[in-house]
């Protein structure tokens, strides 16, 4: 075998372990013989990271499964001028605390909004110590945990590909070929595309047809594909990411090697693999007109991505509702008056009670303005 960018014999000391998807978007199909380690460690370092950068606000959002743990943080703009931090599997938050002095006649007052209790415990416990008559535990008795919902609208960039992505998802589909028994050296356009940085891209965005066959709806799926049946001479790839974004590849124009047709399907939430089959029929004339973004027009994108923002929605919608329940619980908690493991008396319980009724009916309010 060797390395299907640079043509390298792969030997032990040079082989390498290569995502076919790449991990940092949830991929799990690990495969060696398709790419030296030096161009493994470049792709990874330059490609990949540029890819994932691009897919992590939906990495975030669906909590993928990574092997090297969840997805870091992403930083968005709101409408409204602010800035939040979108977590895999918590609440956003704010990107950071807020701590204001303000110098008073014979006083400083000091505003603190943390984004946690145990947080605001550990600012009130810091500021302590610059002031030691301050009483901690008073403090923290005063403090006001707000359920406000997100004023305005999330910014997100709908970016996809260019020159170092681009790069990531040929490589993708150029693996996946080679494992299917494909040498590299038949697949021209790739190949070029991956070792000439003046190279024209030979991929290009479809939604409309839908290449997916008997596609589930609503699902956040990842694919990696090839196929030269039906193909007009041509060697096809096909990558998606999150059910959405997808890509045809021309591997090869004018393709001489093996009949080939396989195809990898990942649901990136789960790692669960997906009995699914792609049609990539497609004759010069359409891969042109693919390329050339006649069938990514506004409208079939939109189509394309109802079904996954309606899932993303609904998993905001349940994290948001879990988060809302569990602060109101606590404040509760901490208003009926109970210490930390004592029997709650009925008196306790009609505080937790009362607390619990009032914090519902104030959040229903808030929700019936939206």
């Amino acid at each position: 075998m060797n390395c299907v960018i640079c043509l390298t014999e792969l030997v032990s000391s040079n082989d390498s372990l290569e995502h076919i998807i790449p991990a940092s978007v949830g991929g799990k199909l690990k495969k060696r013989g398709v790419l030296c380690r030096a161009c493994n460690n470049t792709a990874g370092e330059d490609w990949d990271s540029d890819l994932a950068r691009q897919l992590n606000f939906f990495s975030v959002t669906f909590d993928v499964v990574r092997e090297r743990g969840p997805a870091p943080p992403e930083k968005v703009q709101t409408s409204n001028g602010g800035e939040l931090l979108l977590h895999p599997g918590k609440p956003m938050t704010q990107v950071s605390p807020v701590f204001k002095s303000t110098q008073l006649p014979g006083c400083i007052a000091y505003e603190i909004q943390a984004r946690s209790m145990d947080e605001a415990k550990a600012m009130v416990k810091k500021l302590a110590r610059r002031h030691p008559d301050l009483d901690v535990e008073a403090v923290l008795a005063s403090a006001q945990i707000s359920n406000d919902l997100l004023d305005g609208y999330i910014h997100v960039s709908t970016d996809f590909a260019g020159v170092l992505a681009g790069r990531s998802i040929v490589k993708s589909a150029l693996c996946w070929a080679a494992l299917q028994g494909v040498p590299a050296t038949v697949c021209h356009e790739a190949r070029e595309y991956l070792t000439n940085t003046a190279a024209e891209p030979c991929f290009g965005f479809i939604n409309e047809p839908d290449p997916v066959l008997n596609r589930p709806i609503g699902v956040p799926l990842h694919c990696v594909a090839v196929s030269s049946v039906g193909a007009a001479g041509q060697l096809l790839g096909y990558v998606e990411f999150f059910g959405w974004r997808r890509i045809v590849i021309q591997l090869a124009r004018d393709y001489r090697g093996p009949t080939v047709h396989a195809s990898h399907f990942i649901d990136p939430r789960t790692s669960e693999v997906l009995e699914l089959d792609v049609d990539l029929r497609f004759d010069h004339a359409t891969v042109a007109s693919i390329f050339d973004y006649k069938h990514c027009l506004p409208d079939q994108v939109i189509a394309s991505a109802e079904p996954i923002i309606e899932t993303m929605l609904e998993r905001l919608s349940k994290q948001e509702t879990d988060r809302a329940s569990a602060e109101m619980v606590e404040r509760a908690f901490r208003e009926c008056g109970a210490s930390e493991g004592e029997m709650l008396t009925e008196e306790h319980l009609r505080k937790l009670a009362e607390s619990m009724a009032e914090q519902i009916v104030q959040y229903q309010a808030k929700l019936s303005k939206r």
